[in-house]
């Protein structure tokens, strides 16, 4: 009978050890994988010319020699990539350092670069531990087509061309059929202010530098025509003779 407590208490020590051995089981079950047990990247040597991310995923498979899973939304698909040269490398390596490198600022206008910037940038993404089967997608932050094409307005002085003989029509004509050819028609305004012989145009960068284009060539035809006048005019001073020797033939002849 006196052993019946020191059995007793045995058992209750035993039954407290059996949960905390289910439980380090339990937990070694769960133990997260090492970094050496991670899956590799594949390394590869890329030489890409430039062009669009399609092009360049094209260009990563053939050095990988297997497939890459990439997502490219249509409106994201003109977009350039710069020209690489990578040397063992892998994709994520290659992707994160042209997430990088890709903001870029450029003039709203291009004929004027001290104007206002227009910031560009685009990235390539996936989610989870990066490894050869993830499923990257492309997105970019782009300028808006309305951001592109702001509008302003600009004057030009026509008094010079209508001195030469030409009309306003002539000088419009010839802007507009500029335009159109140039695809530039769209969102264009014409209007001649007559009291200050002032073209006043109403577009962007692309339709002004039309106008400008058409003024300039303009000015060279005049200076053109004007040159030919003045030697024209140079060389009959030089066949005519001299005065006196037109005043002694007139007295000869009296």
């Amino acid at each position: 009978m006196k052993r019946y407590p020191c059995l007793f208490v045995a058992a209750i020590v035993l039954g407290a050890g059996f949960p905390s051995l289910a439980s380090a089981q339990t937990e070694t079950q769960h133990v997260a994988p090492s970094a050496s047990q991670k899956a590799e990247l594949t390394n590869f040597d890329l030489d890409f010319a430039g062009g669009t991310p399609q092009e360049l995923v094209s260009s990563i498979q053939k050095a990988m020699g297997r497939p890459l899973n990439v997502i490219i939304p249509p409106s994201f698909s003109d977009v350039r990539m710069p020209p690489l040269v990578m040397r063992h490398v892998t994709v994520l390596q290659l992707f994160r350092a042209l997430t990088s490198a890709s903001p870029l600022l450029t003039p709203r206008y291009p004929a004027n670069p001290t104007s206002d910037y227009i910031r560009t940038s685009y990235a390539f993404k996936t989610d989870g531990e990066p490894s050869d089967d993830s499923v990257w997608y492309f997105t970019a932050d782009l300028p808006s087509q309305s951001t592109l094409m702001r509008r302003s307005a600009r004057f030009f002085n026509l008094m010079p061309y209508l001195a030469q003989g030409l009309t306003v029509d002539d000088i419009t004509t010839a802007i507009q059929t500029g335009w159109k050819m140039g695809g530039d028609s769209e969102g264009c305004e014409l209007s001649y202010h007559k009291e200050t012989n002032l073209l006043i145009v109403v577009g962007d960068a692309s339709q002004f530098e039309t106008v400008n284009g058409v003024l300039v060539a303009l000015t060279q035809q005049t200076n053109a025509v004007l040159s030919a006048y003045l030697d024209d005019k140079k060389a009959k001073a030089l066949a005519a003779p001299p005065t006196s020797a037109r005043t002694e033939t007139k007295k000869a002849d009296k």
